[in-house]
């Protein structure tokens, strides 16, 4: 996980900007999910929303509602000033939770707030471990 924050910043943005407004139809799209799931720990909102929408339609990884709504979560909690961005991560946000609530048993709101609280957790001891290793 460490090794994604070598890659030079001009091309970290490129390629989560490729990732965030493709289709979801790469060629690679376990490959992509990886390089999103390396800068979402590192705490980077369109690379968080790229994996909620990873798990949500099952793009590179097995699909899972759950997580979807976590990383959905996690992305709308930085200030994104673009508000088109923004809506569209609250949208999927939304439309993962109402799937949710859809199924037997539903997951509550405490469930959903400790996989996001998880998820932060995680998110914070790879910072550190970054932090530590001074790169």
């Amino acid at each position: 996980m460490t090794q994604v924050g070598k890659v030079p910043a001009q091309q970290q943005d490129e390629k989560i900007e490729q990732l965030w407004t493709s289709d979801g139809g790469s060629k690679t799209p376990r490959s992509d999910f990886l390089y999103c799931a390396g800068f979402a720990y590192l705490d980077r909102y369109k690379a968080q929303a790229c994996l909620g929408r990873a798990f949500e339609n099952g793009l590179g990884i097995v699909q899972d509602y759950s997580d979807a709504y976590a990383w959905y979560a996690i992305a709308l909690e930085h200030p994104i000033e673009d508000t088109a961005v923004r809506n569209h991560i609250q949208a999927g946000k939304d439309r993962v939770k109402m799937t949710l609530l859809s199924v037997y048993p539903a997951p509550s709101d405490f469930e959903l707030e400790e996989l996001v609280k998880n998820k932060k957790e995680k998110i914070a001891l790879y910072m550190k471990e970054i932090r530590d290793t001074g790169k």
